[in-house]
């Protein structure tokens, strides 16, 4: 054995190269606490949407006669909601199939549905429905929609198996 290849079989191993070769293996693809998100948001909520847009539209359209803006409260609820839905399906389905971008895109949605909870309150004020427990209400909605939206940000930037999945996942 010549010394040129005894010097090559001990030479250091970069241990960090190697747990990242390994996170990589273990982790890449679609599992876990992803596949839960994706399922979530490309099938419970579009289904779920359309029982809860029935419900929602017969409360508005109760509401018409006493409260004249409850129509229009019920309109941008429901255009709010249809976008939402829409861009929680495509974003699903692009984490999916592992596509470009897919990741900033998930935190494009996080955020703007996180944002609609705030938007939501005076709107749905406005309409007159359920004026009782508003206050306490909304602030659970709020407490229990930031502790998701926190868990989420946090999953698509500190996860191995986003990191591993998506090359682009910090872009």
């Amino acid at each position: 054995m010549s010394e040129d290849s005894t010097k090559d079989l001990s030479a250091p191993v970069n241990e960090p190269e190697i747990t990242r070769l390994h996170d990589n293996i273990m982790y890449s693809g679609v599992g876990g606490w992803l596949a839960f998100f994706i399922a979530v948001n490309l099938y419970f909520i579009p289904i779920m949407f359309i029982p809860g847009q029935i419900l929602a539209d017969s409360k508005y359209i109760g509401l018409a006669s006493q409260h004249p803006l409850a129509i229009l409260s019920g309109a941008i609820f429901f255009a709010v909601r249809l976008y939402l839905v829409i861009l929680g399906v495509k974003a699903a389905i692009a984490l999916r199939d592992i596509k470009p971008l897919a990741v900033q895109n998930v935190r494009s949605f996080i955020i703007k549905s996180y944002i609609w909870i705030y938007l939501s309150i005076p709107v749905s004020l406005m309409s007159g429905i359920e004026k009782d427990n508003f206050f306490t209400r909304n602030i659970i909605i709020v407490i229990m929609s930031t502790i998701g939206f926190v868990i989420w940000i946090l999953y698509f930037k500190k996860s191995k198996r986003v990191q591993a999945t998506y090359p682009d996942w910090q872009d």
